[in-house]
């Protein structure tokens, strides 16, 4: 899940085994620890809030870890009908599904949300509040007084003060200090048992129509309105059409940072695999990062891979 840096000296590395040690070696049994999942009570706490939430929004940065991760996400924002800010860390959530609001109105749902959900943030801080780097600096935040703050990230069980990359401290309602992938299906059955009939009702009633699904498909119609049209604000967002083109047919996956086009193929294409995305690198940026070769994605049969640079 995290980059491994080995240093082996320079006699490891050099000098030849002798058949004695030969004999000896073995590749020790593999035990993988299982994630920590989130505490029951802040897990029932955090399901009561977003059952009643009447604007409840969940926020996502690299919280799905496996093909697992993205479907159960994708099944709790169903469950609440809330929208989902994919902020792209990983493959979280499809990106032409109705409540993915990755791009249309970000702002403004924070805004109107009375419950936010993040889920593995690499700033919470930053994701709720705006910074004013002037001559005279402030802050301010992006959600009302009224809102609760829930905050899912395992990176609290090692935050070490002396390595800055949890940014600024949020001020949260509740914080799971567990892996977020592993607590989703506690979350969802904890929602299920939370939700009476009556908001039952409103969430099925809600489903396709439901006005927060509504941004994120008048966007998609509008970025395909103009590429229909021709319209080419820049050259990233033709660069993106065409290459579109010559994949569409193939299993493909872009092993590079949309922010090099602009994010036009987050916009434009349909992500809806979990190897389609390589997520953002974090702190080790540029390690691998715009190489397009096969080893990113072994799995695939026709090996179409794209690198932006």
């Amino acid at each position: 899940m995290m980059p491994v840096l080995l240093v082996l000296d320079g006699g490891l590395q050099e000098d030849p085994i002798s058949p004695e040690v030969k004999e000896r070696l073995r590749i020790p049994k593999l035990t993988l620890a299982s994630p920590p999942q989130g505490d029951s009570g802040a897990v029932a706490e955090a399901a009561r809030l977003l059952v009643a939430a009447q604007n409840p929004v969940i926020i996502a940065d690299r919280a799905a870890r496996t093909p697992a991760g993205m479907a159960h996400l994708v099944e709790l924002a169903e469950l609440l009908q809330a929208p989902v800010i994919d902020q792209g860390g990983r493959m979280n959530f499809p990106t032409r599904h109705p409540l993915n609001q990755t791009s249309a109105g970000g702002r403004q749902l924070l805004g109107n949300a009375d419950v936010i959900l993040g889920l593995e943030l690499t700033d919470f801080w930053g994701t709720v509040d705006s910074f004013r780097d002037s001559l005279v600096r402030s802050s301010k935040s992006l959600t009302s007084r009224a809102r609760k703050l829930i905050r899912h990230h395992r990176g609290d069980l090692y935050t070490k003060g002396n390595y800055q990359d949890f940014q600024r401290y949020p001020e949260v309602d509740i914080a799971m200090a567990a892996d977020a992938e592993a607590t989703l299906p506690a979350l969802i059955e904890a929602a299920k048992k939370a939700i009476t009939g009556d908001r039952r009702r409103v969430s099925t009633n809600a489903g396709r129509h439901s006005p927060r699904r509504m941004p994120n498909a008048l966007d998609r119609a509008r970025a395909r309105r103009d590429l229909r049209l021709g319209r080419e604000p820049d050259q990233h967002r033709a660069t993106d059409r065409r290459t579109l083109a010559q994949i569409k047919n193939d299993d493909w996956a872009v092993v590079s940072e949309s922010g090099n086009t602009s994010g036009w193929s987050r916009r434009l294409w349909d992500y809806t695999k979990p190897y389609q995305w390589i997520g953002s690198s974090g702190p080790v940026r540029g390690v691998g990062y715009g190489a397009a070769r096969q080893q990113w994605a072994p799995h695939l049969r026709t090996r179409s891979t794209v690198g932006f640079r």
